[in-house]
């Protein structure tokens, strides 16, 4: 039996340090920020648009994706240094109950069919939000925002998804599958599994996009179709991952449910208020039994 040892592992090395795909591109829209915002609104630090309840903060912003760039790249310059384990076939009792049944899939179709769908949503949110942006007229500015969320959302997730990975370092499920051919188990990335990078990504993008219709355009066509569509793929992508036997059923759920978390969280930390919005006092009277009062309601 073989134990990879220092040049084993170097052999793995140069494609697990570069970023995810799916995440990289999500700079593009990043990129578009740099040549829509105008000077004053550099000075000014922060872009908005008039028809966007969101804000970006240009330094808090690249701040943030130059962070999660570094989360994505760094853990992989230890790969050299990491010890990692033995690609020996495992007893799968070792394996919690509920994640026992990874242990008995193994499918390159669905692996391969988990990474068109992460692609699929990855570039069609973006690709939805461009065609709303020209069919319905929206400000540049508008369409660039929503875009620079979406990214930031994804790229929060495949940060914070890279930075457990390599912290936890857990098996995936074909160190315990006899099914799984043996140079599966005989790479670094083997010992990446929790949680699921594919599931996270895509959870996050897809969420990201539904929050950002719905706080610019509620109750729209697209605000529902986002629903539907993160209804779908979410689980699905989550479900391939599992059939693929690359991830454990504890893997997608908890990156699943983090995508989600972040795809939620990015786009309301991006919303505001104008300045010059209208705050309005307003006193009713109230009648009491054995008396009156007053109401008074004040809106900003």
């Amino acid at each position: 039996m073989r134990v990879p040892g220092r040049a084993a592992s170097r052999r793995f090395v140069p494609a697990l340090r570069r970023p995810p795909a799916s995440a990289a591109c999500a700079l593009l829209p990043a990129c578009l920020l740099l040549v829509l915002a105008d000077p004053s609104a550099a000075v000014a630090q922060t872009v908005d648009a008039p028809d966007s309840s969101l804000r970006l903060d240009i330094a808090g912003d690249a701040t943030v994706m130059a962070l999660s760039l570094l989360a994505l790249q760094f853990p992989t310059t230890l790969d050299d240094s990491i010890a990692w384990r033995a690609p020996h076939l495992r007893d799968r009792s070792a394996v919690n109950p509920f994640d026992r049944i990874a242990t008995r899939q193994w499918s390159p179709a669905a692996g391969t069919a988990s990474d068109v769908l992460l692609w699929a949503g990855v570039g069609g949110v973006f690709a939805a939000s461009g065609i709303e942006a020209l069919v319905h007229r929206h400000t540049a500015r508008k369409w660039v925002i929503q875009g620079v969320v979406m990214a930031e959302s994804l790229l929060v997730a495949s940060g914070l998804t890279q930075l457990v990975k390599y912290s936890v370092r857990r098996a995936r499920p074909q160190f315990y599958n006899p099914a799984a051919p043996a140079s599966s188990r005989d790479e670094p990335n083997a010992n990446l599994s929790f949680w699921s990078g594919h599931t996270a990504s895509v959870a996050a993008v897809l969420t990201s996009f539904a929050v950002v219709q719905w706080l610019d355009e509620p109750g729209g066509p697209l605000a529902w179709a986002s629903i539907v569509a993160a209804g779908l793929v979410i689980p699905t992508v989550a479900v391939l991952r599992v059939a693929a036997g690359r991830h454990y059923p504890t893997d997608v759920i908890v990156g699943g449910a983090v995508g989600v978390a972040v795809g939620v969280a990015v786009p309301f930390l991006h919303r505001w208020k104008p300045a010059g919005a209208a705050r309005t006092l307003r006193v009713d009277p109230l009648l009491l039994q054995g008396g009156s009062g007053a109401v008074a309601t004040l809106a900003w």
